[in-house]
């Protein structure tokens, strides 16, 4: 089931008798334990006074999604606050919301609090997700690699936004990362769409004001500039950096993945390094022999290869395809058991 918190700055609340910020109302899970040490972490708030979306992935394999909103007064009526509904959701359905970034955006939220909320089957989702039309962001992966790595390391991936981008503009840039996101990293990526200062155990965010991003808080992390299309030195694209991929380095790729195999073959004899020499020039692979295909579903590395190479024919930028896989052997495995198993035996 999907349990339901919110919180809020209120006189008290479930776990103080002061006035200030605290968990007003939560369904009966999770329990008071998980609710203090995990989601009161991530119970703030930096955005204006637009909305804030929130994912975190806990170790337990539970999943937060949170929507803060601006509140312009608070019970007093003297001072502004804001208010978080979040969801937690089991580790059994996290897989599949994430499969489906749209309807996990497009989630309703409440503004206010519900004194009794109940646990769910299933979220809820706004009247508009289905006919939503989400606008055109372009080029991403960049952003990918740059997330990719911020997963794997100390760095974050700050997105600076155009002023005047809505946020169906953030969402429409999540739907398009997550298309190229590994499945291990969507299960540990955590983003928020909208905070103006650095957000502790979130890897990427969403920024609207540039100004801010000119301190040193930010020197050693990724930095994005969608605003200017401008990408600062401790950045870069993927697409960019191999727009220009010789024939030479292509082969050595090839090389490295036919070594990962437990035993010494040679898979790509002279022939088959002749033919694709000639059509590597005119990225013409739509007709790769059939023997080649079937020789290389004995090798899985070749197998890859090939089937690559087939999937970026059909693509304009094959630059990005060759470099999503190529030059991420870490995906190699994973990759593998993909094609294998969307084979259609062609």
């Amino acid at each position: 089931m999907i349990s339901q918190h919110f919180y809020t700055r209120e006189k008290r609340g479930l776990y103080t008798s002061s006035a200030g910020y605290d968990t007003v109302a939560k369904s009966p899970l999770p329990d008071d334990s998980f609710v203090k040490e995990k989601i009161h972490p991530y119970c703030v708030y930096s955005g204006g006074n637009e909305n804030a979306v929130t994912v975190a992935h806990f170790p337990c394999g539970k999943m937060l999604l949170s929507q803060a909103v601006f509140v312009p007064k608070d019970f007093s009526g003297q001072r502004t606050a804001f208010f978080a509904h979040n969801y937690i959701l089991p580790a059994e359905i996290v897989g599949e919301v994430l499969g489906d970034m749209k309807k996990l955006l497009f989630t309703r939220f409440e503004k206010s609090c519900n004194e009794n909320p109940k646990e769910l089957t299933n979220l809820p989702l706004r009247a508009e997700c289905a006919e939503k039309k989400l606008p055109e962001v372009g080029e991403v992966l960049h952003i990918v690699n740059c997330v990719i790595k911020s997963v794997q390391s100390a760095k974050k991936t700050y997105v600076i936004l155009p002023e005047n981008s809505c946020e169906e503009y953030v969402f429409a840039m999540l739907i398009e990362i997550y298309k190229h996101l590994p499945e291990g990293v969507k299960h540990l990526l955590n983003f928020c769409t909208n905070s103006n200062e650095p957000r502790k155990n979130i890897h990427l965010i969403f920024i609207k004001n540039a100004d801010r991003v000119g301190d040193s808080r930010f020197r050693d992390d990724f930095v994005i500039d969608r605003s200017s299309q401008y990408m600062q030195k401790n950045t870069f694209s993927l697409s960019e950096r191999i727009e220009k991929l010789p024939q030479e380095k292509f082969f050595t790729e090839i090389n490295f993945w036919r070594k990962r195999l437990p035993h010494e073959i040679s898979l790509i004899n002279k022939a088959e390094i002749n033919w694709l020499e000639k059509n590597f020039e005119k990225l013409q692979f739509k007709k790769i022999p059939s023997e080649f295909i079937k020789k290389g579903k004995q090798y899985s590395s070749l197998y890859v290869v090939l089937e690559i190479l087939k999937y970026a024919s059909s693509k304009k930028d094959i630059s990005s395809v060759l470099g999503n896989y190529f030059l991420s052997p870490e995906d190699y495995d994973r990759t593998v058991l993909m094609l294998e198993r969307n084979s259609t035996g062609s």
